[in-house]
């Protein structure tokens, strides 16, 4: 999603992100504000798969203190067989989010790149703009906005996947390292990060976390696959019009076959003898 590039050929605003750092303040806006915005902008919000890995108390009360967009468990989910699911919290319109934003996150977890997969975030508030504080998709503001949201994700499991790692071999965590989905040890012991993700994701969460000199980047400036091309191609992929609910009608709107004209008489009485 990013052509191969060094640290000072990014564009000014990733520049400016990588070397100081976004806040992520989550701020109330205004009802009219909002609608401005969104009327602009678009508003995204959906009904997708729930959550992922729950984390035991401890770690609630470690995580207590990061906001609900900072929290890994609503993001990362590792299965046992080491694929790793990416929640997305935006609108794929076609514009490549789908595969972008893993992009980002997988950089810093050092996640194997073909065990990689997304899925739509719902309307929880840990999927909202880090920075409109809203669900939004729209005004190029995905990679500007979240970039240093998914790094810091992706680092923050990186480092509970050591922490791990470091209780089940009784070693120091400056003796280990990452690389493609699985935990190195200096003696040539290995783990997988799907032996490790229970574990892991019951431990608190680090607030502090040091992220990746750009220049060591191996996924980001990559040409790359897009996840969801194969959905999309062979006709699986899930689109709004597709939901489908218990009771759920559809309404369609009855155009006037000519420009200018208007309703001569209306009988809507079964309309409005319908339930709800």
């Amino acid at each position: 999603m990013f052509p191969n590039m060094d640290h000072k050929e990014l564009p000014r605003a990733l520049q400016h992100i990588l070397e100081r750092g976004r806040s992520t303040t989550v701020q109330a806006m205004p009802r009219r504000s909002f609608l401005k915005l969104t009327g602009t902008l678009g508003l995204a919000v959906g009904i997708f798969p729930d959550l992922a890995v729950a984390q035991s108390s401890e770690a609630d009360e470690a995580a207590a203190s990061l906001k609900p967009t900072e929290q890994p468990s609503a993001f990362v989910h590792i299965a046992h067989n080491g694929e790793v699911t990416v929640t997305i919290n935006r609108l794929e319109f076609g514009q490549g989010v789908q595969t972008a934003l893993p992009m980002i996150l997988a950089e810093e977890l050092d996640a194997d790149w073909n065990l990689v997969r997304s899925q739509l975030g719902t309307n929880d508030i840990a999927y909202v703009d880090p920075l409109f504080g809203m669900h939004l998709t729209g005004g190029s503001n995905t990679i500007k906005n979240s970039f240093t949201q998914y790094r810091e994700l992706g680092a923050r499991v990186r480092a509970m996947l050591l922490a791990a790692a470091t209780t089940r071999w009784n070693v120091e965590a400056s003796t280990l390292r990452t690389e493609a989905g699985a935990v190195l040890a200096s003696d040539g012991r290995k783990l997988g990060y799907g032996e490790l993700a229970e574990a892991a994701m019951a431990l608190p969460v680090p607030q502090k976390i040091a992220l990746k000199d750009p220049k060591d980047f191996r996924i980001i400036g990559q040409p790359t696959r897009r996840l969801d091309a194969q959905a999309k191609s062979s006709g699986q992929q899930s689109f709004g019009i597709d939901f489908k609910l218990p009771g759920q009608l559809t309404a369609v709107v009855a155009r006037p076959p000519v420009f200018g004209a208007k309703i001569a008489t209306l009988d809507d009485s079964a309309a409005r003898a319908v339930t709800g």
